[in-house]
């Protein structure tokens, strides 16, 4: 039994269409601040290097050390409007309705994000053992671990585990999905950057920019979240199936 993909993106772009105002300001609420720290952090870089120059492959090191420090950024605080958000769609999915502030979902955001810290550290450290031990790809474990997030936002216990079980026997469908979710929000965030490059370069175009970019990305969140509602109730259905069945 599969899910379409064609059905689950339609379904994510018509919810986040409908609840865009409430997710934009869940996104700018967090990734306000994001974008600031990111800023600062770069004007603190450049004054660190100093007038030294750089031959073409260690400014490249350089560059690239960067840009990983302000990746770590935004997902180490951006994951916070990714709970709130994920939450939020699972309540309109279940309930139709939802009538939480952005406000209120970025507090649920935070409140998850300890515990969403400490799964998704075991899991990054298991992942990190397997590669490491040469057991099994750490991209096997790494898709196994793929719904901790949705799962610590849904408040379940046992993420790690349950996410494990929701996986099984469809690694190469949810591998594939995570995969195409990384190539839209890519072409997402390459397209929004093309299109915001005729602005001058200012403290302030950055943020406005990067703040434009996580809003227009957020489709992936609803995405993911659609999906993993989808592989859930999958799942149920077939543990019914398979109860019916031994009766």
């Amino acid at each position: 039994m599969k899910i379409s993909v064609s059905e689950t993106l339609n379904s994510s772009f018509r919810l986040w269409k409908e609840n865009f105002l409430t997710i934009a300001l869940v996104i700018t609420i967090v990734f306000v601040p994001i974008q600031i720290l990111i800023e600062f952090a770069s004007i603190a870089f450049e004054h660190m290097r100093g007038p030294n120059y750089l031959n073409s492959a260690e400014e490249w090191r350089r560059l690239s050390a960067e840009a990983r420090i302000y990746d770590i950024i935004r997902q180490l605080i951006g994951v916070i409007a990714t709970l709130g958000i994920f939450n939020f769609i699972y309540s309109l999915h279940r309930n139709k309705e939802d009538d939480r502030s952005a406000l209120q979902l970025v507090k649920f955001g935070l409140r998850k994000w300890p515990e969403n810290f400490g799964q998704t550290l075991i899991a990054g450290l298991i992942t990190l053992l397997y590669t490491l031990l040469l057991i099994i790809p750490g991209i096997y474990k790494a898709v196994q671990f793929s719904f901790v997030s949705n799962l610590v936002s849904d408040e379940e216990r046992d993420p790690l585990e349950k996410s494990k079980f929701l996986v099984k026997d469809k690694w190469f469908d949810v591998f594939g999905m995570l995969l195409l979710i990384f190539l839209i929000g890519f072409i997402i965030e390459l397209i929004v950057a093309v299109l915001f490059m005729i602005l001058p370069e200012s403290f302030l175009t950055s943020i406005i920019v990067g703040v434009i970019i996580a809003i227009a990305s957020s489709y992936t969140i609803v995405v993911k979240g659609i999906y993993f509602l989808k592989v859930t109730e999958l799942k149920a259905n077939l543990e019914e199936d398979s109860i019916i069945v031994k009766k």
